[in-house]
């Protein structure tokens, strides 16, 4: 059951939110932007009564949820304007370029129709407003491919925007979607449909609800600080799902900075893409976005950009060997972490005490070992 707290008093047709549309998946400069309108004519855009029909999803409309400001152009999109002559300062999808939003997308990708229909009773059962809609590639996988449209009673800059649609994501489903769904600069199709799919693409569109309740979902993933011991650590249990889990928790530790250690995660990860499918992609692009903003700047060169890259990747090792070289890039960050900790009181560091949870969960011996080296230099 939903909380009731996730509701605002704020009705979706009095709120205002804002868009930039793009004549296509590879254009960084928008053709127009709707900023400051009712949620009503950002939908009439983004979920038409008909969908857009194209072969190529690459040529349909695509947006994102948030005007976009004046800025020094970055990456190719600067390259084309000093080759011709063009300002150099303007609008453009970046990171850098988006200013803030109320607008929510979450997607979809393979939800059981049973799971999306309960997930549409609690919807309206809080009278929450929505727009759901199918999307390009729905009809040529298994389950249904949808992407759901809800609105924040506020508008948020990028980084409240991200923590907060990641919060909504587990309120909805029970766990948090894909980080590179949740940024204000990702860029998200119409409602559209393959020429061979019409007759398959279906949208639903109710505005007579309510706007989501920013401030609660911030507050429910506001983190807690806490003084932990080391004592208390030894013998955490593992997880079920193994595999996967080790993926995800290896990410949260290499360097997205670092050119070899970006370069070998995405080879990496394309080895793995047999065995996580479309989420390898996905991960590739979440780690990709944790780089810092100088690093991002080049990735509108087409050999930094992190979509070139995947595509183009040959993997040169197996699935079983690919999630065994990021576990050891992983290990070997956290040891690095885990030797500057004070082991011997207990008391970590935020980041320590993730490194040694992360150690004692995928390499005890090792970090055990850590721990009776610095008993023995404290009692030698």
């Amino acid at each position: 059951m939903l909380n009731s707290q996730l509701v605002s008093t704020l009705k979706a047709l009095d709120q205002k939110g804002s868009i930039s549309v793009f004549e296509g998946f590879n254009k960084t400069r928008p053709s127009f932007t709707l900023d400051n309108y009712p949620i009503a004519e950002l939908i009439k855009i983004v979920a038409p009564e008909i969908p857009q029909i194209k072969a190529d999803k690459a040529n349909v409309r695509y947006f994102v949820c948030s005007a976009l400001r004046d800025a020094p152009l970055v990456g190719k999109t600067l390259e084309i304007a000093l080759n011709r002559g063009w300002a150099v300062i303007g609008k453009q999808r970046s990171a850098s370029h988006v200013i803030e939003g109320c607008v929510i997308k979450l997607d979809f990708d393979g939800i059981p129709e049973p799971e999306l229909m309960q997930l549409l009773v609690k919807l309206k059962s809080l009278c929450l407003a929505f727009a759901l809609y199918t999307t390009h590639s729905h009809g040529s996988k298994e389950n249904i491919r949808a992407r759901l449209m809800a609105f924040f009673d506020r508008n948020l800059p990028p980084l409240e925007y991200k923590t907060a649609v990641l919060a909504l994501s587990k309120e909805l489903l029970g766990k948090s979607l894909d980080e590179s769904e949740a940024l204000l600069s990702q860029q998200a199709s119409v409602y559209c449909a393959h020429p061979d799919r019409k007759h398959l693409a279906r949208r639903i569109v109710d505005l007579n609800g309510y706007c989501i309740s920013a401030d609660f979902l911030l507050s429910i993933a506001m983190p807690t600080t806490q003084k932990v011991y080391t004592q208390s650590i030894i013998g955490l249990g593992l997880f079920n799902d193994v595999d996967r889990q080790k993926v995800l928790s290896a990410l949260d530790w290499i360097d997205a900075d670092g050119y070899e250690s970006w370069n070998k995660t995405c080879m990496c990860l394309k080895a793995l893409e047999s065995q996580l499918g479309d989420d390898a992609f996905k991960l590739w692009l979440s780690f990709s976005e944790h780089a810092t903003e100088e690093k991002k700047r080049l990735n509108d060169l087409s050999q930094y950009d992190p979509m070139v890259m995947f595509d183009n990747m040959k993997p040169t090792m197996t699935a079983d060997a690919a999630l065994g070289t990021l576990m050891s890039m992983a290990k070997k960050t956290t040891l690095q972490i885990a030797q500057r900790e004070d082991l011997v009181s207990g008391e970590l560091t935020e980041s320590g005490f993730r490194a040694i949870k992360h150690l004692n969960r995928y390499h005890p011996r090792d970090i055990q070992l850590l721990i009776e080296q610095s008993n023995n230099k404290e009692f030698s």
